[in-house]
């Protein structure tokens, strides 16, 4: 994971939540859109991955635990 990051973050700089604002800063995190949960085709796939700057990924990583798709407790894609 260590030298897929680093490169990945070579060839991403730029953190992807930022320059959406129109602002520069440097990405210092691969972030999974998708947030593989252990499940490795979501870990590797690239398309999955983006560059985020530490306070963005933060923000993004207290959304996904603290308000979850269907509230807390719920898992991505269960029923109601």
């Amino acid at each position: 994971w260590r030298r897929a990051r680093a490169r990945f973050l070579a060839a991403h700089p730029l953190c992807a939540d930022c320059a959406g604002l129109g602002l520069v800063v440097a990405a210092a995190e691969v972030d999974h859109i998708r947030p593989h949960r252990g499940d490795p085709g979501l870990m590797w796939d690239r398309a999955n991955w983006q560059p985020l700057c530490r306070p963005c990924h933060s923000r993004k990583t207290a959304r996904e635990v603290f308000h979850p798709p269907g509230g807390i407790g719920k898992s991505e894609g269960s029923a109601r």
